[in-house]
């Protein structure tokens, strides 16, 4: 996935129905953009969520509305620098809307595609609607003429997203242009799998203090997110990984508490350097690495930990089968119950 070095923070708000989606633009965003946050929940609780965030003063909501200005054509000075972005269909975006009181008090800005979005594999409401990716694109793009590099990180983002479209329609059995009924929930279950699992890596990562509070500050500009608490299983061998990286929230007892770290294991954190070896170390050049969402898929790609293969459970779709149990977390951690939930599904998912 390429890597875009933006100066603009993006807030993406997903409604709760699309992170469903096998093809979710807004994930991909959130993993290539080094200053991005995807929050994804049910419309009450975003609207909670974001009324507890500190956004920056100029920040703006974009907005298709014919009463919003156009974002290329905001003086620098009026231009934000953080962009509000809501991800959905035409329908649940209306819903953000309604039910986000503080949506409603941002300044709104638009755009003005010069023409139609290539994001065929769904549906759009009219000619010039965009999916959240290119939507991104272009706002970054207008926001940021004079960023050093922006130019070219954004087309190639856009080349990558143009040949998984591409791809995507040349998959067999393909229904989406003749409007059939589709087969919800069908099994997209990748081929990795399946069978023998002694090469996968179930991994989840913590990562330092974002803005869940009002007074917690945001990292510094220009900074990928860094890993803080990181916790691993390798399937049938069982073998365990888990380590503590230095970082100056630890040291904040809410979000210690938060995390459910204990005093000991913060007084044995490492540097970020010492955590990339020995997590180099524990890997296989042919283990393929298991995420349960994108938040880890991104501190793998943004800290540049390893080069192996990683799935995001959160795009697979798979029967449930009731018979597999969840596996006891490896410690008392927030982190070590999500990997442990992880590990169940990655099993379940490669019995199907």
């Amino acid at each position: 996935m390429p890597r875009v070095n933006n100066r603009t923070d993006v807030l993406i708000l997903q409604h709760r129905r699309e992170r469903e989606h096998p093809f979710n633009t807004a994930r991909i965003v959130d993993m290539a953009l080094d200053r991005c946050r995807l929050m994804v929940d049910h419309n009450d609780a975003l609207a909670r969520r974001l009324g507890d965030i500190t956004l920056a003063p100029d920040a703006a909501l974009l907005y298709p509305t014919d009463e919003a200005p156009l974002l290329m054509e905001l003086a620098p000075e009026l231009r934000p620098s953080q962009l509000v972005v809501l991800d959905g269909t035409w329908h649940h975006t209306k819903t953000l809307m309604r039910d986000i009181p503080r949506l409603q008090q941002l300044r709104q800005v638009r755009l003005a595609p010069p023409k139609p979005g290539n994001y065929r594999i769904r549906r759009e409401p009219n000619d010039h609607a965009l999916s959240t990716l290119e939507a991104v694109i272009a706002a970054l793009a207008e926001n940021e003429p004079d960023t050093l590099g922006l130019s070219e990180q954004l087309s190639a983002l856009m080349q990558a997203f143009n040949g998984m479209v591409d791809q995507q329609l040349q998959c067999p059995k393909s229904n989406w242009r003749a409007n059939q009924r589709r087969t919800p929930g069908a099994a997209n279950v990748p081929r990795l799998l399946l069978g023998d699992q002694s090469d996968v890596v179930v991994a989840y990562g913590e990562q330092q203090q974002g803005d869940y509070r009002s007074d917690a500050p945001p990292p510094p500009k220009g900074e990928p997110p860094r890993p803080v608490y990181w916790v691993a299983q390798r399937m049938v061998s069982g073998e365990t990984f888990e380590m503590v990286i230095d970082n100056d929230c630890l040291h904040d007892a809410y979000f210690a508490d938060r995390l459910q770290l204990s005093p000991s294991q913060i007084g044995s954190a490492v540097t970020l350097d010492q955590f990339r070896s020995h997590w180099q170390n524990f890997l296989h050049p042919t283990d393929t690495i298991v995420v349960p969402g994108p938040g880890t898929a991104k501190l793998l790609s943004a800290n540049q930990l390893c080069d192996n293969t990683c799935l995001i459970l959160k795009s697979i779709n798979a029967p449930e089968s009731p018979e597999i149990e969840s596996t006891d977390p490896i410690n008392p951690t927030r982190a070590a119950a999500r990997l442990a939930n992880a590990i169940a599904k990655t099993i379940r998912y490669g019995k199907s």
